[in-house]
């Protein structure tokens, strides 16, 4: 894996930055079940948030592994100053 990552799901920031260049690129995860969520979000509210992810279900931190390792590899070598929705379908900006 090249590059660096920093991932802090419970804070939900990732970002991977390339080479010392400076230039990063970004997840940007939706509900993810994390401990916050298990801990913090009444139920009701949780099944609330599910509802509206078009693919039906809350993500799991496992599912940010693949675009992290993208972004951090030399396929995304070119790649500069993006984020990428890893929600499920939830925002599709």
């Amino acid at each position: 894996m090249t590059g660096r990552l920093t991932v802090d799901l419970e804070g939900r920031t990732a970002l991977v930055t390339g080479g010392g260049t400076g230039i990063g690129r970004a997840i940007s995860p939706g509900i993810i079940r994390t401990r916050i969520h298990q801990q913090r979000t009444p139920p009701e509210v949780y099944r609330e948030l599910i509802q509206r992810i078009p693919l039906g279900r809350d993500g799991q931190p496992e599912d940010c592994v693949g675009a992290a390792l993208f972004l951090s590899s030399q396929d995304a070598s070119y790649i500069t100053g993006q984020i990428l929705e890893v929600n499920g379908g939830m925002l599709m900006p």
